[in-house]
């Protein structure tokens, strides 16, 4: 199973360079970035999906928040860590 962790970084950065290369006129590339950001998306929303209950409506409401919580999480990020940089990093604790 796919980690969130792992699928929200990389979707962000293929959106960035899908807006700047067509931007720029580079449709090829343009065309080879949204393709990349689609299959993420896709699989975020697969490894959303997965656990069930897998009905339409709820395929459905996972399906259109996995467009919007990656640039959504990409935006908030830098403001958290902005607002509670002076806050020690949490221990992680052993497990016996």
């Amino acid at each position: 199973m796919t980690s969130y962790a792992v699928v929200i970084p990389t979707l962000v950065p293929d959106t960035l360079a899908d807006c700047l290369a067509a931007a720029t006129g580079h449709g090829r590339a343009a065309t080879a970035c949204a393709h990349g950001c689609a299959a993420g998306t896709a699989e975020f929303a697969r490894a959303r999906i997965a656990p069930g209950p897998r009905t339409r409506h709820e395929a459905t409401t996972m399906l259109a928040t996995s467009v919007f919580i990656p640039p959504t999480a990409t935006r908030h990020r830098p403001a958290g860590a902005g607002r509670h940089r002076h806050t020690p990093a949490r221990q992680e604790e052993a497990t016996p």
